[in-house]
């Protein structure tokens, strides 16, 4: 018998005048999925001293970026009685 799942993957990154500052990826899984309620969210910097120089401007597009992927588990964990 198949077994399915659906799971969404997400990237971003964070240019601060062209230059990498980090990177973000995430994952949402659906209920079907064996690592449902493992969802994640990571960041990771590429260039301290730039990140350093940039923080509120990176960790805004970190926010974003949660947002996106929030707005994810909320589509995938809607039922007919939360519209």
């Amino acid at each position: 018998m198949l077994e399915k799942s659906k799971s969404v993957s997400f990237s971003g990154r964070s240019l601060i005048d062209g230059q990498l500052a980090a990177t973000f990826s995430a994952n949402v899984y659906d209920e079907n999925d064996a690592r449902n309620n493992n969802d994640n969210i990571s960041m990771m910097v590429s260039n301290n001293a730039l990140y350093d120089a940039n923080k509120e401007a990176v960790r805004n597009d970190l926010q974003d970026f949660q947002k996106l992927v929030w707005a994810e588990q909320d589509k995938s964990t809607k039922t007919p009685d939360s519209k």
